[in-house]
């Protein structure tokens, strides 16, 4: 995988180890994640599993299929990803951005809520999204108790 980092026009504050925009190719050589706007930090695990229910449900599709929904949500814990897939978004372009996902998480430990962009060859972007934390989920579950 090649690593590089984008020049940004406006400084930002981040917790993260890398660039803010950074971009990751991923296995496609066609397509690359441009991850920014880092935030909070998330629990690991719960992030490494919302990435691994989305794969999951990835892989159960036809990958040259287009995505249909104007939105996807995935839930573990207290950790959510949304993509907001543009027309043309096929199944295996998202779950190449998954698997870059975390390639990203594994190579730079990154448990952080993050916005990113799915970038394609010749389309421009796919897709976009975020990983945020779900404090109101939270919330919900510590007054049903």
């Amino acid at each position: 995988m090649h690593y590089f980092a984008q020049n940004a026009d406006m400084p930002t504050i981040s917790l993260s180890p890398v660039a803010d925009p950074f971009v990751l190719q991923s296995g496609d050589p066609d397509q690359c994640l441009r991850f920014y706007h880092f935030r909070d930090p998330l629990p690991a695990l719960e992030l490494s599993n919302v990435l691994g229910v989305a794969v999951a449900a990835a892989l159960s599709k036809d990958p040259k299929a287009f995505l249909k929904a104007q939105q996807l949500l995935y839930h573990s814990g207290d950790v959510q990803l949304v993509l907001y897939p543009r027309k043309y978004m096929t199944w295996e372009m998202w779950k190449n951005a998954l698997r870059t996902m975390e390639a990203f998480l594994q190579e730079h430990s990154m448990a952080f809520a993050w916005s990113f962009s799915v970038m394609q060859e010749g389309l421009g972007p796919v897709g976009h999204g975020t990983v945020v934390d779900t404090p109101v989920q939270r919330m919900r579950l510590s007054t049903n108790r």
